[in-house]
């Protein structure tokens, strides 16, 4: 839910859990939908293509919104323009392209197989009092949850040097 939307206007956004966006392999997509309050309509506002496939949660600030896609092992970081829609993907990030090893590798071999690769389940966004963000992107092929704060006027993720590192398996 867009917590900033339009006055008079329910927005929520949707991630498309797919493998493959209109064609695209590799892609998935992100939807956002109007609620009528007073009848429970649902209206298709606008969708845009999510860099990596399945994704699989979305989080928004009000200014963008976050899409983490499990399988592709990325965050992205949409914009949303004035009527509340979202915009073109403005950036997307690699979960393990900033802390090593992920999958089995990282894991010593627990549970061999099942996790090959970063899995990146969460896109959460947290806004501070200063109105800063920070994105915590949990990655059950690496067992970390990354951070990334949020640069709005560049319109980028800006991935902390630090990681936060829970237990295997979890």
């Amino acid at each position: 839910r867009n917590p900033k939307a339009p006055e008079g206007r329910t927005i929520i956004y949707a991630a498309m859990e797919v493998e493959q966006f209109e064609g695209e392999q590799g892609c998935s997509g992100v939807a956002t939908v109007e609620v009528n309050i007073s009848t429970g309509d649902l209206t298709l506002v606008s969708v845009q293509k999510s860099p990596g496939h399945v994704a699989c949660h979305i989080s928004c600030d009000g200014s963008f919104a976050y899409v983490a896609a499990y399988m592709g092992g990325t965050v992205n970081m949409f914009p949303v323009l004035g009527d509340g829609a979202l915009g073109p993907c403005c950036d997307s990030a690699i979960v393990t392209a900033f802390n090593g090893k992920a999958g089995d590798e990282a894991r010593g071999g627990l549970d061999a197989g099942r996790q090959d690769g970063p899995h990146p389940h969460c896109a959460y966004v947290h806004v501070d009092d200063l109105g800063g963000s920070t994105v915590y992107v949990p990655d059950l092929g690496a067992d970390k949850v990354y951070l990334f704060k949020v640069d709005g006027v560049a319109k980028k993720l800006v991935p902390e040097a630090q990681s936060i590192e829970v237990a295997v398996g979890t």
